[in-house]
């Protein structure tokens, strides 16, 4: 039986719900419009924005970090996850919210001990989301086989 995070309390009660982020990104692809918006999104927010999101991505390693050596749950993680996918919705990022939003679904199926493949996956997802708030994407071909690579891992 997988645990259902969505109804668990985010550690910012302002962000929105999953269900309620809407993510322009998610069609077929990613348009190269809404990779150079994103890019503009964060570079008109400054500082704060990449910060906050670079801060969040630090607690993710750290908290997956626990979970590679059994000393962690999935909840931090999801809260993290949860968070950034609201706040990439609320800043006009919607490659960030995808990111997250992956990242929950993927911890939503999760009923036991990650394995080293999940752990893989989690990484690179807080890889992703470095790489996309440093503007080291190069276009959007990259982008999108990014995020492609970010399935789910095989295990449940």
């Amino acid at each position: 039986m997988a645990r259902n995070f969505c109804h668990s309390k985010s550690r910012n009660p302002q962000m929105p719900k999953r269900d309620d982020i809407h993510n322009t990104a998610e069609a077929s692809g990613i348009d190269p419009e809404i990779l150079a918006r994103a890019e503009q999104a964060v570079a008109a927010l400054g500082d704060d924005f990449a910060q906050t999101i670079r801060s969040e991505l630090i607690d993710m390693k750290r908290l997956i970090d626990r979970l590679a050596d059994g000393t962690g749950d999935y909840s931090g993680l999801f809260e993290r996850a949860h968070d950034m996918a609201g706040m990439g919705g609320s800043f006009g990022f919607p490659l960030i919210s995808r990111i997250g939003r992956s990242l929950c679904d993927i911890i939503e199926t999760r009923t036991k001990a990650p394995t080293h493949d999940d752990i893989a996956i989690f990484r690179a997802h807080t890889d992703a989301g470095r790489k996309l708030i440093d503007g080291t994407v190069n276009g959007a071909e990259e982008a999108e086989s990014m995020l492609k690579s970010l399935g789910p891992a095989d295990s449940a």
